[in-house]
């Protein structure tokens, strides 16, 4: 009972008692079956009534008075033969009260173990209480002394350091333990010490960067569509005072104002004009020259992002190429990998084959290239007529118009290798009339954009889904009337959406 040693393989880690003949084995003798044997594997001539009274272990590792009904039960075989021979040397009545005699005294030793295990069981539970105590103890002497050394603020930030190994140990502190751990619970503390202010630091940085874009968002709302062309968050942590700020101590109190966001806007729309300049520039024959006419606003002025051919357009204008998407991303639109615009000067440059056929079209149509803005070409009554796509494509008198943005696009179309026929269209005020009108039905048959915007809310969603608003909130039925009922919509970029193809126009 005091020993740990298998009576079978002599190895330190018996676990199991067969109390019936006062021996130890181990798990490892139970499952090899090292000196034991099921008793379902016992030969033919162990009767039921040996079988009852053979020492024997249940699969669950106990000896009781029926385990020998457990057929995965073991047994010692040199117990068993010694059983069997003895039975054999009994005849009649004797071999009944040996039988009788054996299965008592098994019996009475199984309750004498049944004592003894609950002996060790109270003695194991004394004596890990004891051993607890003495770790507490251990535990709180050690505390007291790193206290007084000064390290009781960090001590209150390490949960587990019961559990440290030179404090876990049931001993008590003594003064010469106490010098031979001292060193090494220090160099721990300071690294504890260490790491944490590493990670609350980190912590502090990412809750700033967080602030930073929840001001960000409020000031975006805040602001006219429009004007709506803001520097993405990475740019902000980029600049300064923002990359200071998200930077400081964790200790240190840090806020944004909208004030802060806009002066940094400002000066990075500033710095993303020069490096538009510079690419105009040095991609075309455009400058500024005597007149006051920005190059950014020409209307032969366009830029190309690194993967444009997975685009909804082709090529790009200005100022919509600040907040384009794949500008800021490494994969393509919808993937904005919290990078900066333009982050590696790869994501845009200058579009000189959109430029050459805006020259193309505006000589064609009598307009100076340097100086004609974008703002003259988003005229109402300004739409581009392609000659070659009736001649080719289409029959019945059919003419194609195209706003200012799509008849570039649908020049490129064009332009594999082939001249281009297309110049401003010469229309009445009744063609303009009706070609607005096919622009109306081109745009509301595109169910995935929200286009429209009612005049008597701040909803914004598709045509019919504005009818099915007006209808349903409003109370209104009927034909809608343009900015009396609703409005195109500007998107949250600050830009209202072009017709994305030709409009057709039957001549009268």
């Amino acid at each position: 009972m005091f020993d740990n040693h298998c009576d079978y393989c002599s190895e330190q880690k018996a676990r199991y008692f067969i109390w019936s003949i006062r021996r130890r084995c181990c798990k490892k003798c139970i499952t090899d079956r090292n000196g034991l044997e099921s008793l379902g594997n016992l030969p033919q001539f162990f009767s039921d009534t040996l079988r009852s009274i053979v020492p024997s272990l249940d699969a669950s590792g106990t000896e009781d008075i029926w385990s020998y009904l457990d057929r995965d039960a073991v047994t010692c075989i040199v117990s068993a033969t010694k059983l069997h021979d003895e039975f054999l040397n009994l005849e009649g009545e004797a071999q009944e009260n040996w039988r009788r005699d054996k299965a008592k005294e098994r019996q009475r030793r199984i309750n004498h173990g049944r004592l003894c295990e609950d002996w060790i069981a109270r003695q194991t539970k004394i004596r890990a209480s004891r051993l607890n105590d003495a770790r507490m103890r251990r535990c709180e002497a050690i505390k007291q002394r790193l206290i007084d050394l000064g390290w009781g603020e960090e001590l209150e930030f390490i949960r587990d350091f019961k559990q440290w190994p030179a404090v876990k140990q049931p001993k008590d502190l003594t003064e010469r333990i106490w010098r031979n751990i001292k060193d090494d619970l220090i160099k721990s503390l300071k690294e504890h010490k260490a790491s944490r202010l590493e990670e609350e630091y980190l912590d502090a940085q990412e809750d700033r960067r967080l602030c930073l874009s929840i001001c960000l968002s409020e000031l975006r709302f805040s602001i006219p569509l429009s004007e709506r062309i803001l520097p993405p968050i990475a740019d902000f942590r980029q600049m300064e005072p923002f990359s200071t700020l998200i930077m400081a101590p964790a200790t240190e109190k840090v806020e944004f104002s909208a004030s802060m966001l806009q002066e940094a806007t400002k000066k990075w729309r500033s710095s993303k004009d020069i490096e538009l300049r510079h690419m105009v520039v040095s991609g075309s024959s455009l400058t500024s020259g005597p007149t006051d006419v920005d190059i950014l606003s020409l209307a032969a002025t366009f830029f190309k992002c690194w993967r444009s051919h997975c685009c909804n357009m082709q090529t790009i204008s200005y100022p919509e190429v600040l907040v384009h998407g794949c500008c800021m991303s490494a994969y393509g639109p919808g993937h904005h990998n919290d990078n900066a615009w333009n982050y590696d000067g790869e994501r845009v440059s200058f579009d000189k084959k959109a430029h050459s056929l805006a020259k193309t079209i505006l000589e064609a149509s009598g307009l100076d290239y340097n100086i004609t803005t974008q703002e003259q070409v988003h005229q109402p009554n300004f739409y581009i007529e392609c000659h070659k796509c009736p001649s080719t494509d289409h029959s019945n008198g059919k003419r194609i118009l195209l706003t200012w943005h799509s008849s570039i696009i649908h020049a490129l179309s064009h332009a594999q290798g082939k001249k281009i026929h297309m110049a401003r269209a010469n229309l009445s005020d009744s063609e303009v009339k009706l070609v607005k009108e096919l622009e109306i039905e081109e745009l509301r048959s595109a169910t995935g954009y929200a286009d429209y915007t009612c005049m008597r809310c701040d909803y914004i969603g598709t045509w019919y889904g504005l009818l099915d608003h007006v209808s349903c909130k409003h109370g209104q039925s009927g034909k809608l009337i343009y900015l009396t009922d609703y409005d195109l919509a500007i998107t949250q970029t600050g830009f209202r959406r072009q017709p994305g193809g030709a409009l057709i126009l039957k001549l009268s």
